[in-house]
């Protein structure tokens, strides 16, 4: 039974997932994109075939998208709202780990799992994050939970099967066939390293169920878009994994820093459960080190897929993390009535706890150093000491309370201490995330877009800022022989026929030129900073801000009939930083 105090810890650690959700704005490329294909979704009602500025957008399927639409809905547009189902689905996931803990492990893994998985760096940043991962680790859990239950609990097999099977095809409608193959994996490696049969879970009484959850929207799709069967299983499958195409590829050990750094602190203990297990290894096919060896091949299985595919993020680890929170859970659980699990979980911790301290002292320092020569913005770089106080603080105060709680042989205090520093994390980052954020979003360049020309057309000139779409609340339209600024594959695979629809958003390369000698109404031009388009748009037209990403993208205009038909003037300088100046005629900022 977890002490009363353990409950203001885990009331402390919601508090922090929850924290400055919609605090800040929609970071590009990935928030700005996907609350924009949901928001269409929500207002046109076709939940089936996503849409980007009006284009089916293919590339991920729509479950998530439906998720972020219904929140939208029931709450308004706002980041708060967009970012809630990611929180729901973390929490979602917290809960599974909680109740796996209770009948996998001792008294109390459920609790300390539940907050170690939390209070872990890569969980936390994803369930304040638009991205698909939240959900896609949500399903994967409940996979592996269920499968766990149909193998250890022979009476319910056929439910619990079932249930795994249709979790596996909710996860094919979220992110493809890697939310079916990796559960795959990771049973048939525990299944031959524990001795277990694998013949019931593969049982025609279960598999089916993942068409049961998957095939109608499969269907549907591709009765709309005949070509989607080939780019989903080809493309965004076979060739993310077998080819650079995606161009998100990595060293082999890609994945060591993201498996330590995003499960830290909870990493040293569930280090020294890897250890007692490995120790225990002959045992292996007992009943009683089955848990051990199924978690091994969940937190494993991913790490080596992920690592041999030529497609690496570090989001693609998240749904493993669930392993590892219940490794650390069961070991200090297991301390609780076992001397020899104690001295291994307070190694760990103790390790841990040198760590958090080390970096602590070391952050404040070597902070300067380490920033001196990133390209941060005079904002950024002022918001810098405050994050690094804060974070000092954190780790400080998490790294003493592990140590005494190690020293002490007290499991919760422990705990408490390996939770602390992502719990403080949100609260001593909040500032700084707001000014970084602002930097990688176009919201406040929509807003000097609007007090320029407000409701004017808005043309990006091989450039799309993602979220500018979002915050304006109208389509951009696109000058670009490639469509590849849409940041959409599925389009940049039809951009020959999107370019040809009707009302499509997208232009011809050259077609910007045209609309600005013609000018047919008032249009404001969005251009990458340093491309030759900018230099000829600012002889034309005012400076109105620059934005976006790193302020990588300048706004001129807007065009008149009157300015179209005057002479060019000279080339503006953009301000350094990306900061809006005056309006005036033919050039940048002075």
């Amino acid at each position: 039974m977890a002490p009363r105090p353990w409950l203001a810890v885990c009331a402390l650690a919601l508090v922090a997932l929850c924290w400055g959700l919609g605090s800040y704005p929609l970071l590009e490329p990935d928030e700005g994109r996907n609350v924009e294909v949901a928001r269409e979704m929500a207002r046109s009602g076709d939940y089936v075939l996503p849409h980007l500025d009006g284009l089916p957008y293919l590339d991920k399927p729509a479950t998530y998208f439906a998720a972020v639409a219904f929140s939208l809905r029931a709450l308004g547009d706002s980041e708060g709202a967009a970012r809630l189902p990611s929180l729901l689905f973390t929490l979602g996931t917290v809960l599974l780990v909680w109740r796996l803990g209770r009948v996998m492990g001792p008294p109390g893994t459920g609790e300390i799992a539940g907050l170690a998985l939390a209070t872990m760096p890569l969980a936390l940043a994803f369930s304040r994050t638009v991205i698909f991962d939240a959900l896609l680790a949500f399903v994967e859990t409940l996979t592996l939970a269920a499968a766990w239950r149909g193998f250890t609990m022979e009476r319910e097999r056929r439910t619990w099967f079932a249930l795994a099977w249709a979790a596996m095809g909710l996860g094919l409608v979220t992110k493809g066939p890697v939310a079916v193959v990796v559960p795959l994996l990771v049973v048939t490696a525990f299944a031959f390293a524990a001795g277990v049969r694998l013949r019931p879970f593969f049982s025609v009484r279960a598999w089916p169920w993942l068409f049961a959850t998957a095939l109608p929207w499969f269907v549907a799709v591709s009765l709309r878009r005949p070509d989607f069967p080939a780019y989903a299983l080809v493309y965004e499958s076979l060739k993310r994994v077998a080819t650079r195409s995606a161009g998100r590829t990595g060293p082999i050990w890609y994945f060591v820093p993201v498996l330590l750094a995003g499960t830290f602190p909870w990493i040293g203990p569930a280090i020294a459960a890897a250890v007692r297990g490995w120790r225990a290894r002959a045992r292996r096919r007992e009943g009683g080190a089955r848990a051990a060896v199924f978690l091994a091949a969940w937190a494993l299985v991913p790490f080596v897929f992920f690592s041999i595919s030529q497609s690496k993020l570090p989001g693609y680890y998240l749904p493993a993390l669930p392993a590892v929170a219940l490794a650390a859970g069961m070991l200090l659980a297991s301390a609780l009535g076992d001397e020899g699990a104690m001295r291994q979980a307070a190694t760990g911790t103790l390790v841990s706890a040198v760590v958090l301290v080390a970096f602590a002292v070391a952050i404040v320092p070597f902070s300067t150093a380490i920033t001196r020569p990133l390209p941060l913005s005079p904002l950024v770089r002022n918001a810098v000491p405050g994050l690094v106080f804060g974070l000092g603080m954190a780790f400080l105060g998490g790294g003493v309370v592990a140590f005494l709680g190690a020293r002490r042989r007290s499991v919760w205090l422990m705990a408490t201490g390996l939770a602390l520093p992502m719990i403080g994390t949100p609260f001593a980052g909040g500032g700084f995330l707001t000014v970084l954020a602002g930097e990688r979003s176009s919201r406040d360049l929509a807003a000097s877009i609007e007090g320029a020309a407000r409701g004017a057309r808005v043309v990006g000139v091989e450039a799309y800022p993602t979220s500018l779409r979002y915050y304006l609340d109208r389509p951009v339209l696109l000058s670009s022989a490639s469509a590849a600024e849409l940041t959409s594959n599925y389009v940049v695979s039809r951009a020959t026929e999107f370019h040809a629809l009707p009302g499509t958003p997208l232009r011809a390369a050259g077609w910007w030129r045209e609309a600005l000698a013609a000018c047919a109404e008032p249009t404001v031009f969005v251009a990458r900073r340093g491309r030759a388009p900018a230099a000829e748009l600012a002889r034309s037209l005012p400076f109105i801000a620059a934005g976006g990403a790193d302020a990588n993208f300048l706004a001129y205009g807007p065009c008149t009939p009157a300015a179209s038909a005057a002479a060019p003037l000279a080339a503006p300088a953009p301000t350094p930083g990306g900061r809006a100046a005056p309006i005036r005629r033919g050039g940048g900022p002075r």
